[in-house]
Parts: C-alpha cells; sequence; structure tokens
C-alpha cells in the first residue's frame, strides 16, 4: 500500500533491482523503448532518472476519455503550457507541477513556507486527462528543459524540490 510508511522504505530498492535485472543492460541496445507506466509520481521520476535522457524512449500517457486507451491521439488540443516564476528568485527553489490540478501550489506554499522562492509550472485547463498528444509532451518537454535551465541560472540553492500533481 503506497500509504505505507514500509512501502516507500523497499520500494525504490525493488525498483533499482527490476531496472538492473531487466533492463539496464539491454536498453543501450535498443532502438526504441516504449514505456507505459502506472505508478506513484516519486517511482515514476525515480525511473526516469535510471534511464535518462541518452536513449530513444517513448513515453506513452494511459487516456481516461476514451477510457484505458494507452497511444497518443490526434486531435487538436488547445491547452498551452506556462510558468509563472516567482516575484523573489533569491530564495531555494521550488517546482511545482499543477498541471493534473492546482490545488497543490497552495498546499505546497503552506507547508513549505516563505523561505522558498515557488515556480508554477501549469497549463491553461488543469486536469488529470489533459495531455493528449505527442505535440503536448514536446511541447512540455521543451518548456520544462527551459524553466531547469532558468532555475539552475539563478537559484542559489543546488537542488530543486519537485511536486507534481501531473498525469
Amino acid at each position: 500500500n503506497d500509504s505505507s510508511k514500509m512501502y516507500w522504505e523497499f520500494q525504490p530498492d525493488i525498483l533499482k533491482e527490476n531496472f538492473n535485472k531487466f533492463l539496464a543492460g539491454k536498453i543501450k541496445d535498443l532502438p526504441n523503448l516504449s514505456l507505459f507506466a502506472i505508478a506513484p509520481q516519486p517511482l515514476l521520476t525515480l525511473l526516469g532518472t535510471y534511464i535518462g535522457d541518452m536513449y530513444n524512449v517513448d513515453v506513452m500517457q494511459r487516456h481516461r476519455i476514451p477510457a484505458g486507451v494507452w497511444k497518443w491521439l490526434d486531435e487538436d488540443v488547445d491547452n498551452p503550457f506556462r510558468v509563472v516564476p516567482p516575484e523573489d528568485k533569491s530564495k531555494a527553489p521550488v517546482l511545482i507541477f499543477a498541471i493534473s490540478g492546482t490545488e497543490i501550489i497552495e498546499r505546497v506554499q503552506n507547508q513549505m513556507g516563505e523561505e522558498y522562492s515557488y515556480w508554477i509550472f501549469t497549463c491553461e485547463h488543469p486536469d488529470n486527462d489533459m495531455m493528449r498528444t505527442k505535440s503536448q509532451l514536446a511541447e512540455f518537454h521543451k518548456l520544462l528543459r527551459t524553466t531547469i535551465n532558468e532555475i539552475n541560472t539563478i537559484a542559489v540553492d543546488k537542488s530543486i524540490k519537485i511536486f507534481p500533481a501531473m498525469p
């Protein structure tokens, strides 16, 4: 159960062990890797650190509408991403992804306090099923790279705390 402390003590090790056992030695020889992942965000993020960006990986999104579809949809989507930077960028950076919902923003700011600079990565219409097309994923990736580079250029702290509410 991912609400238990024991889950979080063991699952990162299990993920690493399974990655090393089933994929690490083979990934460099694969022409393409399609990733169909359902897991808690921290474990997906950890998996992303193991895979890195050196390989040809297609990340597939499971849609709720239409239900259970794992392919990128061929439709026009008008839901642009945007980043709201903090007014004061001099504090330790926190990056909040408010893509599937915006409730996370206030929750994180209340929890963390005023000693951080909050960068909000969001979209026009946050929703659990908002990531619909491959072009949206490319837009997300491009803006994320730009945002991370900007934070790394400005930040006084070498680490970025990340809080995701995203598909």
